[in-house]
């Protein structure tokens, strides 16, 4: 059997009408924009429910009543205390019932010392010391030790 006897002998399934493209494209874009539009309807009524509610449930305004919220009475009344215009802590001198001077518990200040005065000449300083150890010599400890002692 060749090709074409192979493709009359098999059968055939019926085949569908092809849908247009556009169709299916209308439809999901409508769908889409609906769902927006339903989601942002919903957004904005949740908005203006709870604007009312904050303006109906706001918080009260307390406001001073206007004039001076203190004032002294024109009768006090109450006992009269001895003895007001003493110090509390104050000893009372020998004989006239005036307060004794205090007295000063603290150091006095310091005195400034006085500036060095500039040294005449200054001497030339040598080149730096290295920060690490010269190999070549023996550390002092060992120059001491070795020494000779003098005769």
């Amino acid at each position: 059997m060749n090709e074409g006897e192979e493709a009359q002998a098999r059968p055939t399934l019926p085949r569908r009408p092809a849908k247009p493209e556009s169709a299916g494209i209308a439809g999901r874009l409508i769908v889409a924009v609906l769902t927006v539009a339903a989601f942002g309807g919903g957004v904005w009524f949740a908005y203006q429910e709870g604007y009312k509610a904050g303006a109906k449930h706001s918080p009260l305004l307390v406001k001073a009543a206007d004039g001076p919220s203190k004032v002294a009475p024109d009768n006090p009344g109450g006992m009269t205390v001895p003895h007001q215009d003493k110090a509390v802590f104050g000893t009372l001198a020998k004989g006239g019932g005036a307060v004794a001077s205090s007295e000063i518990v603290r150091p006095p200040p310091e005195e400034p010392m006085p500036k060095p005065e500039p040294a005449a000449e200054a001497k030339p300083v040598g080149p730096p010391r290295p920060l690490t150890p010269d190999l070549d010599r023996p550390p002092p400890s060992q120059v001491a030790a070795t020494a000779p002692a003098p005769a």
